[in-house]
């Protein structure tokens, strides 16, 4: 994985990582060092990082037509008390946000398949977008935040 400018405390975080789940973590981990820098609350951050295991790991699963190695482009930037991420990849066109809503309210039996996740990711999440720009996918994810209460920072111990 390669990362621009990670943990210079700057106001963007700027990942690239091939199509393998197992760089799924590590790009978490990032993550969350990043964003404690800005006191995004842990609760926060566990939702952040949430929504890119489950999108990153569809585009993985389902986006690619072979084993090749592809680049998945993640970029966080912090303006304020917004988070905003963007997800760029050169996967097959596919808009995770324009299937119809999940009905939670019904048996499991009685739903389809799949969507759950994506049902999760929107209702985490403030705002979500999907665009293709040319040959990629560019999903965008933005996230408004409290500072967080000591007892709320990932991570961190009292003594």
């Amino acid at each position: 994985m390669r990362v621009g400018d990670a943990m210079d405390l700057s106001a963007e975080l700027c990942a690239v990582m091939s199509n393998r789940l197992a760089e799924i973590p590590e790009l978490a981990g990032m993550v969350e060092r990043f964003l404690q820098a800005f006191d995004v609350p842990g609760p926060t951050i566990f939702q952040i990082n949430l929504a890119l295991e489950e999108l990153i790991a569809n585009t993985i699963n389902y986006g690619y037509r072979d084993d090749g190695d592809y680049a998945i482009r993640v970029t966080i930037a912090m303006a304020g008390r917004e988070i905003s991420i963007r997800i760029e990849d050169d996967a097959a066109p596919f808009d995770p946000f324009a299937r119809a809503p999940v009905d939670t309210a019904a048996a499991i039996d009685d739903r389809g398949i799949g969507g759950l996740g994506i049902h999760l990711v929107k209702e985490m999440i403030d705002r979500v977008d999907y665009r293709r720009v040319g040959d990629r996918n560019h999903v965008t994810l933005r996230h408004s935040y409290a500072p967080a209460a000591a007892d709320d920072r990932v991570g961190e111990r009292e003594d």
